[in-house]
């Protein structure tokens, strides 16, 4: 597979993310890997690439529908609130 995946380069798959070493939790930077697992979080990652193609580019997702995936959480949560509130049978 070493033509398909193990380095960055054109025409190769891809999984990369970009993080924000910014942030005061971020910092001090001893040691990369590190710093990832034990200080970084999720609002710290900037873009996501899978299969080089970019998903979510500066904190925004390219590959969802954010607005209709709100309105269907709203709906749901409206429906489930209707379910509480019935009385017991």
């Amino acid at each position: 597979m070493e033509n398909e995946i193990g380095s960055l380069e054109t025409g190769k798959k891809a999984d990369l993310i970009v993080v924000d070493l910014d942030a005061p939790h971020a910092v001090p930077l001893c040691n990369l890997y590190s710093q990832i697992v034990c200080a970084l979080k999720v609002s710290d990652v900037r873009t996501v690439a899978i299969g080089g193609r970019t998903v979510m580019e500066n904190r925004r997702a390219l590959a969802l529908d954010e607005s209709a995936i709100l309105a269907q959480a709203r709906t749901y949560a409206s429906q489930v609130k209707k379910s509480l509130a019935a009385p017991a049978q």
